[in-house]
């Protein structure tokens, strides 16, 4: 079924401003807590323990997220939405005035599963009122308030679990939080969801893997999330073995979100007025599989080489990230709830399959291995990339309507697109 033939649209500049302050909130609160939350399971489970947590929290996320349009069809996005943000409140409150004790591990799957809930429930608010021709500087736009806030979070957490223990971070989680309740309760309560169907499981899978823009995008979507998930897992782990101390690490942590900062709104804006998404998306596949396969050759203690390096794989993140985004989002609206939650699958499968592949490989080979294999699926990548039909920029759509001139550049692509259709050569085995 085309998504794209259901299509509405609307626009409300200043409901998307509040959308964007809030997702520097979520950035903030998020982030403080994501970075000591491993720490802290360490404490209440036991190292052997903190995979379980993570492995089932995603598993279950995965499941909820393929059957959250049904509880948001059948209660209604807001009554969903409030709740569980009320319950996030609780979960944190708890965690910071109980004693650390095996059952927190119940609680903290709990807020993992909430916190990425609430980021995809933020994502259909800000597609009800947001406009295709400008989705991508207003995606940009909302990525970097939220990279903004990451930057803020560590610091502010780590200062606090120096002076104050674990409780005062998620004492701290606990006020954003509550200030996020009540500006999105005086804002948003009278959100109505606007689905269309309620699809089983199998029918919603059948729906968007019928769509090769869909099916091509959440692909490329799980690539890059498996990057995430690989280089936060292992490349600490990898900068201690390599002799950098943990201090120095936390600052390179910070520091490659500038990339989000500075590349994401303008890669955003030339996807919406000159280039479209897809050309840009294989070009940050491209860099992202280079700049992770050359850690491999890598053996140095310095502050600066590493800064650089992993500097260089987050600018093909930060530019891939605005770009799936900014083309998914033009391939569906807010009544798509089903088709959104789907995307956001993504990240809990990528949580699922990452590790599993890299502890495989962990067995037989050393974890520079990892870092190889990790750039290998950014090159496969490209694959369903080149096969997705591009959104036409405003230049575009000029050209196609003979009001402006065709360049030499968009002439290139549209000649290389021809030559290499990728169902063609698939089918055929001929280039």
């Amino acid at each position: 079924m085309p998504i794209k033939k259901k299509h509405h649209e609307r626009i409300d500049k200043k409901k998307i401003k509040l959308i964007t302050f809030l997702s520097f909130l979520m950035g903030v609160g998020g982030s403080s807590l994501y970075y000591i939350i491993s720490s802290y399971l360490e404490e209440s489970v036991g190292e052997a323990n903190v995979g379980i947590v993570y492995s089932f929290t995603y598993l279950a996320l995965f499941f909820l997220l393929l059957n959250f349009h049904k509880l948001i069809n059948k209660f209604g996005k807001a009554r969903i939405f409030f709740v569980l943000q009320f319950v996030k409140i609780v979960i944190l409150t708890m965690l910071g005035i109980l004693p650390v004790a095996s059952f927190d591990a119940v609680l903290v799957v709990g807020f993992l599963m909430l916190s990425y809930i609430t980021w995809v429930e933020m994502d259909i608010i800000l597609e009800s009122f947001s406009m295709d021709k400008v989705s991508g500087r207003i995606r940009g736009l909302y990525l970097v308030a939220h990279s903004l806030g990451y930057m803020v979070g560590p610091i502010v957490s780590t200062q606090l679990l120096g002076k104050f223990g674990f409780p005062s971070v998620f004492l701290f989680g606990m006020l954003l939080n509550s200030i996020f309740f009540i500006v999105t309760l005086l804002h948003f309560r009278m959100m109505k969801a606007e689905m269309r169907e309620v699809p089983g499981i199998r029918k919603l899978m059948k729906k968007v893997m019928a769509d090769k823009n869909l099916r091509g995008i959440y692909i490329v979507s799980t690539v890059l999330e498996i990057f995430y998930t690989l280089m936060v897992v292992y490349m600490p782990i990898y900068l201690l073995n390599q002799g950098l101390s943990w201090a120095q690490i936390g600052l390179i942590i910070s520091l490659i979100h500038v990339p989000y900062l500075v590349l994401q709104y303008p890669a955003g804006m030339l996807a919406d007025r000159k280039f479209g998404e897809k050309e840009m998306i294989i070009g940050s596949l491209l860099l992202l599989g280079f700049s992770t396969t050359y850690i491999y050759s890598i053996e140095s203690p310095s502050f600066f080489v590493w800064l650089a390096v992993l500097m260089v794989t987050r600018v093909g993140a930060s530019i891939l990230e605005i770009l799936r985004d900014s083309y998914f989002y033009k391939q569906v609206d807010a009544g798509d709830i089903d088709v959104i939650d789907f995307f956001r699958t993504a990240s809990p499968v990528a949580f699922i399959l990452g590790p599993m592949f890299a502890s495989l490989i962990l067995l037989f080979f050393s974890m520079k291995a990892v870092f190889i294999f990790t750039g290998m699926v950014m090159f496969l990548g490209i694959v369903p990339a080149m096969g997705l039909v591009d959104n036409l920029s405003e230049e575009e759509i000029m050209i196609k309507n003979g009001a402006k001139t065709a360049g030499n550049r968009w002439n290139f692509w549209r000649a290389l697109e021809r030559r290499f259709d990728i169902r063609k050569m698939i089918k055929t085995g001929k280039f």
